[in-house]
């Protein structure tokens, strides 16, 4: 019991079950996300009956939301510094996707932040590094397939490697090149892998 003003008041009951007690300790908030993670201390209240849990501040509810922001600008900053050591082209890059120049390595030095739709971009591109020859071809949406199914075959076990090093970077270049049409079939443009 809480003497306030002179009154004797019980601790508050808990909103889930209406019969614990709420509690105020200090936890340890950790946010994980791509690998990486983040804690802070924050003061939650918990029930003695049903364990659930609550910030005491209001200002503590936006610290989840903070450090699942600070981790995304993290992974942005490691997967541009990585694509930079596989030298992709940032200024071709920010071309392609119509950026102001210079963005992505203001990101990668942490300068600036990336919006959400930046941070999606950077993951995309990280996760599918291929997209990249997409972009600079315009989206050209056959180059797309091509390239995807490259990227599959590599991944396959069993693949013979003359077709992953040599036939499908030919077929590639054959259909960039603008050597064979779209609407040549999959068959002839095999064979062009096979030359």
């Amino acid at each position: 019991m809480l003497p306030i003003r002179g009154i004797i008041m019980k601790e508050p009951l808990c909103p889930v079950c209406t019969m614990g007690e709420l509690l105020q300790e200090k936890k340890i908030l950790t946010v994980s996300k791509y690998g990486l993670s983040e804690s802070r201390e924050v003061e939650v209240l918990y029930c003695t009956v049903c364990d659930a849990q609550s910030y005491v501040h209001e200002k503590d509810e936006s610290i989840r939301r903070d450090m699942v922001k600070n981790i995304e600008q993290r992974n942005v900053r490691m997967l541009l510094e990585k694509m930079a050591q596989e030298k992709t082209s940032f200024a071709q890059l920010e071309r392609a996707l119509s950026l102001p120049q210079r963005t992505l390595s203001k990101w990668k030095q942490g300068a600036i932040k990336p919006s959400e739709a930046g941070i999606v971009l950077v993951n995309l591109l990280a996760l599918m590094p291929w997209l990249s020859r997409v972009i600079e071809n315009g989206y050209d949406p056959d180059l797309a397939l091509f390239l995807q199914w490259e990227n599959l075959c590599k991944s396959i076990d069993g693949t013979p490697s003359h077709a992953v090093e040599d036939g499908f970077e030919k077929v590639i270049n054959a259909y960039t090149n603008k050597e064979v049409e779209p609407e040549d079939t999959l068959e002839g443009i095999g064979d062009i892998a096979w030359l």
